[in-house]
This record gives structure tokens, C-alpha cells and sequence, in this order.
């Protein structure tokens, strides 16, 4: 019997190789696939992040392997633009999970998320994560995809999603959020999931945002519970 599809979308600052822990337990379900969003593997990158960039990634992926439709799963910036996909590229989604996905950008809310991001400051404070960056997510030039990232999330605080693009969206769309998650308020989260035609939320408990910290077992369950349903 033939599998469904379920693509994986990456968070910022990471690559593929996030969902290395889950891709093999999901392969006994779907046939699963995890792929680069432009300029975060090992390969030099000129162009600035945009959401039609990555959403591009996708339907060329898509193309090259003869996927006609996926389930998708986001991860924070992934989950993001699987909701755009869905909404402006539809016939590609058959159902959305998002996991730790921050929906309320705004100009305010853009500029106290970027304020993290500077990269003199990373050295300084946090030099294992920077290291990480370095070292197995971008061996080329790991300042540079954080310039980038800087730019994409202004221009998301910029344009954030509004009820057009909200109620283009006709399939299943599962907001999953951490307990402990201190990137995304709950607040936020379950407003949004009840403006959406098919939506539904989730809190999964004891988990922070960060992916590696993030339970398994009750990701998996949530995963394979909503898209086979």
C-alpha cells in the first residue's frame, strides 16, 4: 500500500538534519521527507529570505520527486510557511501541524525578536550555540544566514498574516505549542487556531521551544493521531 507524503519544514537557524531523531519512526506511517529551505545548508546563498523563496523550495521539491500533495509539519518558521502554503498554494497541502510557530508578528514584536539575534552578542554569550551554528548548520558563513534571518523576520512584522490570506485556508490546521515553550505566548496561539476554518490547538505539556528538548513520543502521537485521522 502506497504512503502518504509528509514533508518536515525546518526551523530558523537550522536545517534538515533537526528531524534526523524523528525521520526513521516516522517512515513507519508516511513517506516522509525533510528538506533545505534556500540558504540553510551547505551551499552559498546570495539572495534575501522571503516567504515566497521558501515556499518555492517546497513546490520545486515537490516537483523533482513527483509529490503531487503532502501532509506538512512545521516547526516554528516552518510551521509558518506551511500555513502559507496552504492558503496560497493549496492543491500542494492535504493537512498543516505546527509546532512552536509564532503567528503575531508585528513590527514591535519583530524588533524584540531580532534584538536576539546580534551576532557580536551570540559570540559572546551564548558561544556553544554559535558554535553549533558554525559547525553543523552553516559551515560557510553562519553570520550571514543570521543577517538574513534578521531581515526575514522584519519583513514578516511587516506583512503579517491578516484575514485574507487566513481564510483562504480550506484544509486541517493543528496548532501544536510547548507548556514551556517562553518564544510563543499561549495567548496568541489559540485566538488564531479559532479564526481558522478547520483549526485546532493543542498544548503539549512540559515542552519547551527549543526542538532537541521537545518530547518525542508525544509529538510523534500528536502527528500520527491528527494526519491519519
Amino acid at each position: 500500500m502506497e504512503k502518504d507524503s509528509l514533508i518536515l519544514l525546518q526551523g530558523a537557524l537550522s536545517n534538515k538534519s533537526q528531524f534526523d531523531s524523528i525521520l526513521f519512526k516516522l517512515k513507519a506511517f508516511y513517506d516522509v521527507h525533510a528538506i533545505n529551505f534556500s540558504g540553510h545548508g551547505n551551499d552559498e546563498f546570495m539572495d534575501e529570505f522571503t516567504l515566497s523563496l521558501f515556499m518555492n523550495d517546497v513546490e520545486k521539491y515537490m516537483l523533482s520527486t513527483n509529490i503531487k500533495s503532502a501532509y506538512f509539519f512545521g516547526y516554528s518558521m516552518g510551521g509558518y510557511i506551511a500555513i502559507y502554503l496552504a492558503a496560497l498554494r493549496p492543491k500542494l497541502v492535504k493537512s498543516v501541524i505546527t509546532l512552536g510557530t509564532k503567528l503575531d508578528w508585528s513590527i514591535a514584536e519583530a524588533e524584540k525578536e531580532v534584538k536576539k539575534l546580534n551576532v557580536e552578542l551570540m559570540e559572546q554569550k551564548i558561544p556553544e550555540y554559535v558554535n553549533m551554528l558554525q559547525t553543523f548548520y552553516f559551515p560557510n558563513d553562519w553570520k550571514q544566514v543570521v543577517r538574513k534571518t534578521i531581515s526575514f523576520m522584519n519583513s514578516l512584522g511587516q506583512d503579517p498574516i491578516n484575514d485574507i490570506i487566513i481564510e483562504k485556508i480550506e484544509c486541517k490546521v493543528k496548532i501544536l505549542l510547548g507548556e514551556m515553550d517562553k518564544m510563543v505566548p499561549l495567548e496568541t496561539v489559540i485566538p488564531f487556531a479559532n479564526r481558522l476554518k478547520y483549526g485546532s490547538f493543542f498544548l503539549l505539556p512540559d515542552t519547551p521551544h527549543p526542538f532537541d528538548k521537545v518530547d518525542e513520543l508525544k509529538l510523534l502521537d500528536e502527528m500520527v493521531k491528527y494526519f491519519i485521522d
